[in-house]
């Protein structure tokens, strides 16, 4: 099996799922004409089942490669920690027993020299052996585990963690798959809906007509600029008359508060004023300090009476200015009367006059079933397209539509 090849196709099936995705969930059936229903089926049926086979693919490319790497584990031999110093052993015997010997009537130098290399190849030998000795004793083999302690177990155990993690990943990219499919076909069944209206009958919704009857029954066509409630909460000349007089108590009340206060700083006054001249001084000092104490009295009588006269042209000020306020309070009240009672006349005439003459017209430039004609008094604002709008996508007749208008005009 080529790991490489499955690899690629297996990306390149996940890109394929993910892109089938994304276009089915940005299905728009409004673009579908009336025509291309069918065919706009038939393509999103079709587009699922390539989602479903690429999302099949993708699936059998990662359970092989999870296949393979269970086959790996499995046949994995265990990690020598002495293969360094097996190695170094294995070379060193190799050494020794490459040393070639001279020939028998080869000169004494010669076999000097052999039995040099054959002395320090065995040294390195034993030097070796030793090391690997150690290895072998710092190092012994492990004991036979349990299945549950085993290398074997734990390479089972990846394999079924990474089957499963595969496996909740192809349903949920299928769960995905099916939902968007069932939203594009339910929007598209929507569509079809709009492009086919029911047959005409007592049912349907045609041409209505609303207004107020004159001569023999005759309808009086009536001009309005729109036929929607006024609603007094939104209407600005009365929010600002709300607000002015919403604001006045309080104002009204510091004024008051004012009045309050000032009358407060006038008892004291007026009290010592009533004790300025019934002081009596001793009847030994009378008439040596008579006169100093009648000139305090008379300077003490006049800085009380300037307060006192302060105070009182204050609280005339603020009488004068709590008068005013209470007068714009009660004139803004009566404004406010005025107006909602403007404001309802208003909204019983709309009531009254109410023409209105609209018919349906299937999907063409428009999303939906929409509305041509006289509506509320203005003309077809766009005749050759949506005219007042469309309808939701379940008003294929107009009916809730009209209703919508008629309540917003308060025409029961």
């Amino acid at each position: 099996m080529n790991t490489r090849t499955l690899i690629g196709g297996t990306v390149i099936a996940a890109a394929v799922v993910a892109g089938i995705l994304l276009s089915l969930q940005n299905f728009d059936a409004e673009k579908v004409s009336c025509e291309g229903i069918d065919e706009a089926r038939a393509s999103l049926q079709a587009l699922y089942d390539a989602g479903v086979k690429a999302s099949v693919q993708v699936y059998a490319g990662e359970k092989a490669a999870i296949d393979d790497t269970l086959s790996s584990c499995l046949s994995a031999k265990p990690v020598d920690p002495c293969a360094d110093a097996q190695k170094a052993r294995d070379q060193a015997v190799a050494n020794f027993n490459g040393i070639s010997s001279p020939a028998d009537d080869a000169p004494y130098p010669e076999f000097q020299s052999y039995f040099q290399k054959r002395d320090d190849a065995y040294t390195a030998y034993k030097k070796s052996k030793d090391a690997l000795d150690q290895c072998r004793s710092a190092n012994p083999p492990k004991p036979d585990v349990p299945y549950e302690k085993s290398d074997t177990k734990a390479c089972f155990d990846a394999y079924d963690a990474s089957t499963e993690s595969i496996r909740d990943t192809f349903e949920k990219n299928t769960q995905a798959l099916r939902q968007a499919l069932k939203a594009a076909l339910t929007a598209l069944d929507a569509r079809e809906k709009a492009c086919n209206p029911p047959a005409t009958g007592k049912e349907m919704f045609t041409d209505p007509t609303v207004s107020e009857g004159g001569q023999n029954d005759e309808p009086i066509p009536v001009e309005l600029q729109n036929c929607q409630m006024i609603n007094p909460d939104l209407d600005t000349d009365l929010f600002l008359l709300r607000k002015r007089a919403a604001a006045l108590p309080a104002e009204i009340q510091s004024v008051q508060d004012s009045i309050e206060h000032a009358r407060k700083r006038m008892s004291p006054l007026q009290r010592n004023l009533q004790d300025v001249d019934t002081y009596i001084p001793p009847e030994s000092t009378k008439t040596q300090y008579e006169g100093v104490l009648n000139a305090l009295r008379a300077e003490r009588k006049l800085a009380i009476e300037a307060a006192l006269e302060f105070y009182q042209n204050l609280i005339a000020r603020r009488e004068t200015e709590k008068a005013a306020l209470e007068k714009e309070l009660a004139d803004l009240q009566t404004q406010i009367a005025a107006r909602l009672n403007q404001i309802q006349k208003e909204n019983e005439a709309r009531q009254r006059n109410f023409p209105t003459n609209i018919h349906q017209s299937k999907p063409d430039t428009c999303k939906y079933y929409h509305c041509h004609g006289v509506l509320c008094g203005r003309p077809d604002p766009a005749p050759g397209a949506c005219g007042h709008g469309p309808t939701a996508p379940a008003d294929t007749e107009c009916k809730e539509f009209f209703k919508a208008y008629l309540k917003a005009a308060g025409v029961k």
